[in-house]
């Protein structure tokens, strides 16, 4: 970047490498809420109010 003093307001490539280790780290735990959320499954109250 050639202006030192937004250098300081942007992420570097450690924080970028640190962010991707992140959201890898947390991508299976997003899956795993997706597959368990109440709203992809139906329920009982859904059952019911059809009739």
């Amino acid at each position: 970047m050639s202006n030192p003093s937004l250098r300081n307001k942007y992420p570097t490539d450690d924080d970028w490498n640190e962010l991707n280790m992140i959201v890898k780290l947390l991508e299976p735990i997003s899956h795993a809420t997706n597959l368990l959320s109440s709203s992809t499954f139906g329920d009982l109250r859904v059952v019911f109010h059809a009739q």
